[in-house]
Formats: structure tokens, sequence, C-alpha cells
């Protein structure tokens, strides 16, 4: 599991699982999908990305700002769990000590990094079309509308 949200099986980082659980809550868990490597030339000093973790070992982004380095890549997308970043795995690293590390990326030149993006459940998607995130960064336009019951009982059965 990479994080869990509440309440809803879209990637929502507003929406991610803490303390605030009641009894009538659902919980959603995001689990390893679609491996993917990109590469990105950091022309500025701000990549426009925010970093957290689930605790766990797990970092991922959280936020992109519109019109930043990241957002211009589109296989980027709030979400994802970073795996690597120009070969140095970062698993089991502190969200802080990621963003470390991208600040510390020198300027005008190109590195890599290594993200799992969370695996997309209940949606139809063209597979010829990754470049879309389906909940990050993009409307969901398409997929089938699922009562929350539903959605809740397929997800578990799929764990």
């Amino acid at each position: 599991i990479l994080y869990c949200t509440l309440n809803t099986p879209k990637v929502d980082m507003e929406k991610l699982l803490g303390a605030q659980i009641g009894l009538e809550d659902f919980i959603f868990a995001h689990v390893k999908g679609i491996k993917k490597e990109v590469n990105v030339f950091k022309s500025e000093d701000s990549l426009g990305v925010t970093i957290t973790d689930n605790g766990a070992g797990y970092a991922f982004i959280k936020r992109i700002k519109d019109g930043s380095i990241i957002d211009s890549v589109k296989t980027v997308c709030v979400g994802d769990h970073i795996e690597s970043i120009n070969g140095e795995n970062i698993i089991g690293w502190h969200h802080f000590d990621v963003a470390k590390k991208l600040k510390e990326l020198k300027k005008e030149e190109l590195f890599t990094m290594k993200l799992i993006e969370p695996k997309k459940a209940f949606v139809k998607s063209k597979s010829s079309d990754r470049r879309h995130c389906l909940y990050g960064r993009q409307p969901l336009k398409e997929g089938k509308k699922l009562a929350w019951k539903d959605i809740f009982l397929k997800r578990h059965l799929e764990l």
C-alpha cells in the first residue's frame, strides 16, 4: 500500500488518511501500479512539486504547481511514488529528505526519477494514452459511476 484516502477512491491529496477517521468513513488503499522513468531538465531552482510520505518509507508527490518544471512533464502525476532519483533508491526516506535531495540537484542539468503510479481502479482508460493522469491533474471524464458501497466492497476484494 502506498497510501490511503478517506471516503474517495480518487488520488486526492486533500483526503489522505490521518487521525480524522470516523465510524461512517471508508478507507481506500492505493497500491502500486505502473512503473515509469522520467528525465527532467532542471532549468530553474524550484521544480514546483510538493513531497509528502506515508510514514512507512514511501515518499510521493502531493502537489504540482501549475506552470512549473514538473508540470511540463505530463507523465508525472500527483500521487506518484518516487522510487529513485538519479539511480539512488530513496525507499525508506522521509519526505523532507527527498525534498532536500531534489532541491540540491544542480540547475541546468538533467536528472532521472523512477516513479510508481498508483493503480487505477474502476476507471475505463485508453491504454495507449498514458500521458493523462486520471485522478491527479486531469478531470475525470469517463468511467462508470458506482455507489460508495460498491466501490468499497470491490476495492477490498481486489486487495
